[in-house]
């Protein structure tokens, strides 16, 4: 296939899910906290459900899109922005925050089965509070449309361990992503 050809088809797909129609607020999910007992392998995980939280932000969100478009459900939803904060309830973590446990860090949205990372860092930089590179778009989302439309899936939060993790620490995590609904 040639580069013109591919071009075309590209623009094509991206046109048929058309523009931006509504921005959450961005939703700050506690995620839990991760302790020394968590880490099994080298490696932890943590999720919450998308609608656990106070007020129920995320639904909020949904009905101001299905709102722009006269009650019809968006065609994609897409992650904007995913920035991670260690709460200040920690325990055993210092200013470096998640680099003293972590050198690789994934940000995922789970439904049944089917898991995707949305975001992702190789390598975990000293800090409390991290953005984190957007990985995913509307195409790799697809699989869990109709489980996000019904506010059914998990996010979620997994990592690579440091070799010697603090002997006592517990880390509590806060994701706070943004969504974007296509028209």
């Amino acid at each position: 296939m040639n580069v013109s050809r591919t071009l075309i088809l590209s623009v094509l797909a991206l046109s048929a899910c058309g523009g931006v129609v509504a921005y959450s607020e961005p939703i700050s999910l506690k995620a839990g906290s991760i302790k020394e007992s968590d880490v099994q392998n080298a490696a932890f995980t943590i999720d919450k459900e998308i609608s656990a939280e106070s007020g129920d932000p995320y639904k909020r969100f949904l009905d101001n899109a299905r709102a722009e478009l006269d009650g019809a459900d968006p065609s994609a939803i897409e992650v904007e922005r995913i920035v991670l904060t260690v709460d200040g309830a920690s325990d055993g973590i210092g200013t470096a925050g998640f680099a003293e446990i972590a050198t690789a860090l994934e940000v995922y949205l789970r439904g049944g089965d089917t898991t995707v990372v949305v975001g992702s860092l190789a390598t975990v930089p000293s800090g409390t509070t991290l953005e984190v590179d957007v990985t995913a778009d509307a195409e790799d989302l697809r699989v869990l449309h109709e489980r996000m439309l019904s506010k059914s899936f998990k996010v979620g939060l997994r990592g690579d361990a440091v070799a010697s993790v603090p002997a006592k620490f517990e880390l509590r995590t806060n994701i706070q992503i943004t969504f974007r609904a296509l028209e």
